[in-house]
This record gives C-alpha cells, sequence and structure tokens, in this order.
C-alpha cells in the first residue's frame, strides 16, 4: 500500500500498482548499474513500459520489440529503438543484432516467444522473465530468476515520480465497475 501524492489521479495510480513493482525487480535482477544495451521484449502499456522509462533513467540505451500496436507507445516513453514485432523470431532477433552490432547485454521478457529475448544476448549477457514462462531456458543461457515482490515503499517512489512527471502512467482506458464484469467475461481479450 502507498498513499496517491497530489498531482496523480487514480486511473494513473491504479496503472502503476503490480505493473511497476514488477519492472522495478527486473530491473534490479539485471542490476540497474549494469544494464548497458537492453531489449524489452513484450508490450510497453504496463510493466515493459515502466521497465522501458527505468532504464532510460539508468542510462540504459533502450531497444524494445513489441506488437505492432504499441510501436508509438515505445517511441513516446523515450525508447532509442524499435522493432515491430515481425513474423517469424528469426526477424527480430537479426533486427537486434543489427542495430547493436551484435548482441545486447541485458533483456527482459515481458511476453512473446522467450527464445526471442535469448536470441538477442551477446555471449555473457543476462536477461530475465516476469512472466515466468521460461520453458526450456537454463541460468547457462543468461537466464536470471526475477522475485516480484511488491513493497510499499518501491510503490510510493513510483507514484512520486508519475506525480512529479518523471514517469508516465499510459493508461489505455478507464472502466466503470458495471464494465469490468464485461471484459472478464470475454476472458480478458478486451484489454485497452
Amino acid at each position: 500500500l502507498a498513499a496517491v501524492p497530489d498531482g496523480i489521479d487514480v486511473a494513473q495510480a491504479a496503472a502503476v500498482g503490480l505493473a511497476g513493482v514488477a519492472a522495478l525487480d527486473a530491473l534490479g535482477t539485471l542490476r540497474p548499474a549494469h544494464l548497458g544495451n537492453l531489449v524489452i521484449h513484450g508490450p510497453v502499456s504496463e510493466v515493459g513500459g515502466f521497465a522501458l522509462q527505468l532504464a532510460k533513467a539508468h542510462g540504459a540505451v533502450v531497444a524494445v520489440i513489441a506488437p505492432q500496436e504499441q510501436v508509438e507507445l515505445a517511441w513516446g516513453l523515450g525508447a532509442d529503438y524499435v522493432i515491430p514485432e515481425g513474423p517469424t523470431s528469426s526477424q527480430s532477433i537479426e533486427a537486434v543484432r543489427s542495430f547493436f552490432g551484435g548482441g545486447v547485454d541485458t533483456a527482459i521478457h515481458v511476453a512473446g516467444d522467450i527464445l526471442v529475448t535469448a536470441g538477442v544476448l551477446r555471449p555473457g549477457g543476462k536477461f530475465t522473465s516476469v512472466d515466468g514462462a521460461t520453458g526450456a531456458i537454463a541460468s547457462d543461457d543468461g537466464y536470471v530468476r526475477t522475485t516480484i515482490a511488491p513493497r510499499g515503499y518501491q510503490l510510493a517512489d513510483l507514484l512520486f515520480k508519475v506525480a512529479s512527471q518523471r514517469l508516465i502512467s499510459p493508461v489505455g482506458r478507464i472502466l466503470s465497475f458495471d464494465q469490468i464484469g464485461d471484459v472478464v467475461n470475454l476472458g480478458g481479450n478486451d484489454r485497452g
């Protein structure tokens, strides 16, 4: 729990919650002072967007592999390079390797094929996943496990950063309590 500071509305505060803390924990796993060239693989509307902004604040050069409909949002959140997810995994991997002249130092898997995230690393690079889908990935592939442990002080700090306009909390849309049941009944396919 954390108090909502002045200068932030309830929708922005709600969007920070677990997504912001998960991004912090993923970056902490990769050691923020050593992010170097970082790839975020997946949507930037939640965890990925917070990870992008926080990594940039730590001096990382950030590339994003994002769904086509989130390319503009990734640019707007400060990405240095945005790769729309291609029809094949190898196209996304090759685009990252071409941009960086080889692999990257670190990567965060938010969603999609985790082998793409592992495939963009340079030898000795590290990556983590916030969705827990590690599949056939082993620690010798550079994988480092992220444990998401929400803490009130982390949330308070993130909310303060949003209120002071140092962090953007994107809100896709706002639903009434009456509409929430409809979205849940659709199996979550109506995300905004």
